[in-house]
């Protein structure tokens, strides 16, 4: 497995919330887009359960890093997916919304290319009061300024909690990680 320094940083303390969407992913999907790829664990991990996972990142150099993993990367981003409609039985999105200006566009560009019965599995920061939040706080602002502002307003607003009470879809199943700092979402129209 090729690895990076961004591997190196981040998969550590998150390989147990990636293995925790990849095996949501196993139990419903056989083919699954991953919305903000990155450096491409989750489709890795995902094609190691045997469902046939794309990822799309809208950066060039995560999308070189995923691909030295193997699988199918595309370059895009997730506020305009180059895919039919209805075409994925499961649609997941790992610590992208927090990091991104238009996460309701997001989230029905992934509706769209979701299936009728499909699931979406989206993954990311909770408004919580713990050590854990303090240090990804702590992490956040270093990001990019846009990011950094992308980031605190999602926070301000309630984090991942308040985008699912929004996104009027049914929880099949939630998970919390490091007591809540962070939280994955398993959903179902």
């Amino acid at each position: 497995m090729a690895f990076t320094a961004y591997d190196a940083m981040f998969y550590p303390p998150l390989k147990n919330v990636y293995r925790s969407i990849a095996d949501m992913a196993k139990q419903r999907c056989s083919n699954a887009l991953d919305i903000g790829s990155g450096t491409g664990t989750v489709c890795r991990m995902m094609r190691d359960r045997g469902i046939n996972a794309i990822g799309i990142d809208i950066q060039w150099k995560m999308i070189r890093n995923a691909m030295r993993k193997g699988g199918e990367y595309i370059l895009g981003n997730g506020y305009s997916l180059p895919f039919r409609d209805k075409v994925f039985d499961c649609v997941t999105m790992s610590f992208l919304l927090h990091g991104v200006s238009n996460h309701e566009k997001i989230l029905q560009e992934a509706k769209r290319v979701m299936k009728r019965d499909g699931r979406m599995i989206i993954t990311d920061y909770a408004s919580s009061k713990n050590f854990a939040s303090f240090v990804i706080k702590l992490i956040e602002t270093f990001a990019r300024e846009e990011h950094k502002r992308n980031y605190f307003s999602f926070m301000e607003n309630g984090g991942i909690d308040e985008v699912i009470e929004e996104l009027n879809m049914n929880v099949e199943m939630e998970k919390n990680y490091y007591r809540g700092a962070m939280k994955s979402f398993l959903l179902y129209l």
